[in-house]
């Protein structure tokens, strides 16, 4: 009897390794990221223009080198799936160039390219999945501004005067720049100005801090009265207009000539 059990203990030894090595092998794993987030040439929080292309690409990878597939998505502010955003772009040389319609799944791979031209922020997903039961997840989002459109000076009159020429020593001038914004933005006005030795007037100009002004000289000369108009995301404009400021001329009696 105690043969027997000698014997048998390594025969079940051995099927007990048989069948656990079995199980093992048949095991599949889920694929694993190696970042976990997704990779872009910009930093996190991601923040563009519209039209402007990013890079986004994940490092994954699989215990059983199976193949992967990936698959990206992107949902705008309403929670609706935008598949024009992922652009498919063509290498020659040095030089980049967005195409559409040249790559079937330009949504598909390790690496997509994202170019939206609808400003808003974008839900983007990856699916990373094995093809054997298992899927990865991954998320983040875009936001995506609108292009900013600089404000514009009139181009006929961009400042205008009163009174109009000639203007004299110590009198009030008012100019006014005329100005507008495509989009809209609020506009903050710097009013500047030079002697005709193009040294600095600025002491000139009263009340500068808006779109009129008030400029008055204490001797005759020309000066170059300048505006810069800006909106709070970098555009600007600039123009300038010269006065011509003159000595009043006597009349018979010796005294100064009256504006008209």
């Amino acid at each position: 009897m105690m043969d027997r059990v000698q014997f048998s203990s390594p025969v079940f030894l051995f099927f007990v390794i048989l069948t656990f090595f079995v199980l093992s092998c048949g095991r599949n794993e889920p694929p694993e990221f190696l970042d976990i987030d997704i990779l872009s040439e910009l930093e996190q929080p991601y923040e563009v223009f519209s039209g402007q292309t990013i890079e986004l690409e994940i490092k994954v990878e699989d215990p059983d080198q199976d193949e992967l597939i990936i698959e990206w998505t992107a949902r705008n502010g309403k929670y609706e799936e935008v598949a024009t955003v992922f652009k498919a772009v063509v290498k020659q040389e040095t030089q980049e160039t967005e195409t559409e319609g040249e790559q079937d799944e330009p949504n598909k791979g390790p690496k997509v390219y994202f170019s939206a031209e609808q400003a808003d922020i974008y839900a983007i997903s990856v699916t990373v999945s094995d093809g054997n039961g298992h899927q990865i997840q991954n998320s983040t989002f875009i936001k995506v501004n609108a292009l900013n459109k600089p404000p514009i000076l009139d181009g006929t009159s961009p400042i205008t005067l009163s009174p109009a020429m000639p203007h004299y020593v110590d009198q009030e001038i008012f100019l006014v720049a005329q100005a507008s914004d495509p989009d809209n933005d609020t506009l903050v006005f710097e009013w500047s100005a030079r002697d005709q030795e193009n040294s600095d007037a600025g002491g000139l100009i009263e009340e500068g801090s808006g779109a009129s002004a008030k400029f008055r000289a204490d001797s005759p000369g020309s000066y170059l009265v300048s505006v810069l108009v800006k909106d709070n995301r970098g555009g600007q404009d600039r123009d300038s207009v010269i006065i011509v400021v003159n000595t009043r001329l006597a009349d018979t009696n010796g005294e100064p000539e009256q504006e008209n």
